[in-house]
């Protein structure tokens, strides 16, 4: 189980937009701030000032995101949807954040809680997201995406990152996992270090 404090962090928050998003209620401040406050109490941190400062961070950012949305109201599909398919013989397991309804398709939303926000073209995750969605033979889910996004809670610039993913980018990516999963098979595999080391709970 994670123990960064990083990414306890990432999982409150991504509970507490969960719960957010799964009533009928109006997404105000108020909401999120009682949400996170709930959440709060059943996490425990190695030092208590390290706490106090998430904390005044989270409010920052989940009032942000509420005054956000409340402005334009998504029409939320899922929230927290598992799923699992194959490519060739691999098997991906995940779960996205959130599904809206968009005007000609859906959208995928990933919340992001790091630093740095990234461009969402760049996304492998995104991708596979996409990939998922592009292999459904039926359903609400069927086909690629409208768009997918990064939201990166702490950019109050510009938070959101989206991308469209054409069927082309799409075959790269796929290529791509073929590829790793050859290479893993083969045992033949090297960390690529970089800043994202510094809250793995494998880097030792």
């Amino acid at each position: 189980s994670p123990n960064q404090p990083q990414l306890i962090f990432g999982n409150i928050i991504h509970r507490v937009l969960d719960s957010f998003h799964g009533t009928k209620e109006d997404l105000t401040e108020d909401k999120i701030i009682k949400i996170l406050n709930k959440e709060w109490k059943t996490v425990e941190f190695e030092y208590s000032i390290r706490k106090e400062e998430f904390k005044e961070q989270a409010i920052a950012m989940l009032k942000r995101y509420a005054n956000a949305v409340s402005r334009e109201k998504p029409d939320v599909l899922l929230t927290e949807h598992e799923f699992f398919f194959d490519i060739d013989t691999v098997r991906i397991r995940g779960k996205i954040d959130r599904i809206d309804i968009g005007t000609s398709g859906k959208n995928i939303i990933d919340y992001k809680t790091n630093k740095r926000s990234s461009p969402a073209k760049e996304s492998i995750q995104l991708a596979i997201y996409c990939l998922y969605f592009e292999q459904m033979e039926e359903g609400p889910l069927k086909g690629i995406p409208e768009s997918a996004t990064l939201y990166f809670l702490r950019d109050e610039q510009q938070p959101a990152q989206s991308h469209s993913f054409t069927k082309p980018e799409l075959n790269t990516t796929r290529d791509k996992i073929e590829e790793v999963a050859q290479s893993i098979r083969a045992s033949n595999f090297e960390p690529i270090k970089g800043y994202h080391c510094d809250w793995c709970d494998y880097k030792d």
